[in-house]
């Protein structure tokens, strides 16, 4: 069991909502190692700053993966989760995040509930997520 953890990234480092992904990733630990995943050119660049977050980084680069789609990105999130023994997918709430993990939670035979879940860590932190309860 393991937590994937989508990461945005720019050049060669993560950026910001990238390490509060983490950050939650890493206090949600209870479900299993965190795992980051970069997706797009440039990420085995990025992998190096990742790797001082997670204990385990996953790259994908390709060149159908040059810009972001949700409907190219989703299914290799997806695939890799099954592959990995994901039981929690995240990722940040930005335009990417929000765009993407609804289509994750599609890529699954037997979505049974995805749910969206917001939380004030503090004043200055806020975080949010998509769980997925799924059939894997």
């Amino acid at each position: 069991m393991s937590i994937l953890a989508f990461c945005e990234f720019q050049g060669s480092t993560l950026r910001t909502s990238a390490l509060a992904n983490l950050a939650f990733a890493r206090a949600s630990s209870a479900h299993g190692d965190v795992i980051a995943l970069l997706i797009g050119p440039g990420a085995a660049a990025a992998a190096a700053d990742a790797t001082k977050y997670a204990p385990k980084v996953i790259t994908v680069e390709d060149g159908a993966l040059a810009h972001y789609l949700a409907e190219t990105y989703a299914p290799v999130v997806a695939r890799l989760a099954k592959e990995n023994g994901a039981t929690l997918v995240s990722a940040t709430a930005t335009a990417v995040g929000k765009d993407m993990i609804p289509r994750v939670a599609g890529e699954f035979t037997e979505c049974e509930d995805v749910t969206h879940h917001s939380t004030f860590a503090s004043s200055a932190s806020f975080f949010t997520s998509v769980g997925i309860s799924a059939t894997i």
